[in-house]
């Protein structure tokens, strides 16, 4: 926790670097780490764990699913920051996208046990989309077969969870082991 100052820090000083000199490659790296450790520690290690602790006197599935939930939105909330370089549109799109995102890497770290496993789908995921993109900082313009498309993806996101959180698997679950 204490090291994430320094995280930003490279992730900018790395990004203003890359940006002048037209290297998305580089950016496309240093967002995959920086994200995929980062983000995935903030908001699937910390807060999924505190919001499970928080929740513990409730049955378990309901426990689980407010959690992941919550947490996800959040990890969708902090992408808001995005509208200051990109137009409103994008981000709101961007947003939602991160929350069915924040969804499937909850489902990886229950069912994992593990934080690795989302840290490197979340740092992988980010740096293919810098490549493809060519850069972090696309400022098209969303159109309605993205918004719609989206939403369907978050719907099928959201059926995807539902099954692999489904009781029988949420038994097998060991939330200890995740609280530590």
């Amino acid at each position: 926790m204490v090291s994430w100052p320094l995280y930003l820090a490279i992730a900018i000083a790395v990004s203003e670097i890359v940006i002048d000199r037209n290297l998305y490659w580089m950016l496309a790296i240093s967002a995959g780490l920086c994200a995929g450790i980062f983000e995935e520690f903030l908001f699937r290690g910390l807060i999924l764990g505190i919001l499970l602790k928080a929740f513990r006197h409730m049955t378990k599935k309901r426990q689980v699913w407010l959690a992941v939930v919550i947490s996800s939105a959040l990890f969708g909330l902090i992408h808001s920051v995005n509208v200051l370089h990109q137009p409103i549109g994008d981000t709101a799109l961007q947003m939602l996208f991160a929350v069915w995102f924040g969804l499937i890497l909850s489902v990886l770290y229950l069912r994992s046990g593990t934080i690795i496993l989302p840290m490197l789908f979340h740092g992988i995921w980010d740096f293919s989309i810098g490549i493809a993109k060519g850069s972090i900082n696309e400022t098209a313009t969303v159109t309605l077969a993205e918004i719609i498309t989206n939403v369907v993806l978050f719907l099928i996101v959201l059926l995807i969870c539902a099954y692999c959180l489904r009781q029988k698997k949420l038994n097998s679950i060991n939330l200890t082991k995740l609280l530590a």
